[in-house]
């Protein structure tokens, strides 16, 4: 063999990064391995993004804060019960 036929990047889980990646690596070189690492993160970013977002509603005080779910959210119900 003298040449790499094919080179398909994918993530993890199996979602194509790029169909392409012989020919990317031979007109940008090692540039694309960053190109295709920065598309990875984005792709985990929006899956855990999405991960937290059908595990519940979230409350004001765990906005902002990925794969947190109604389970691990504080328990403010003796807190409420000891100011009535």
């Amino acid at each position: 063999m003298t040449a790499v036929p094919r080179f398909i990047v994918i993530q993890r889980d199996g979602e194509l990064i790029t169909a392409r990646g012989r020919k990317e690596v031979q007109d940008k070189g090692v540039i694309c391995f960053r190109n295709w690492h920065q598309a990875a993160l984005v792709h985990e970013g929006k899956l855990a993004q999405q991960q937290a977002t059908s595990a519940g509603n979230q409350d004001s005080s765990t906005e902002g804060q990925p794969g947190v779910s109604s389970a691990e959210k504080p328990d403010n119900t003796a807190e409420i019960n000891d100011k009535k």
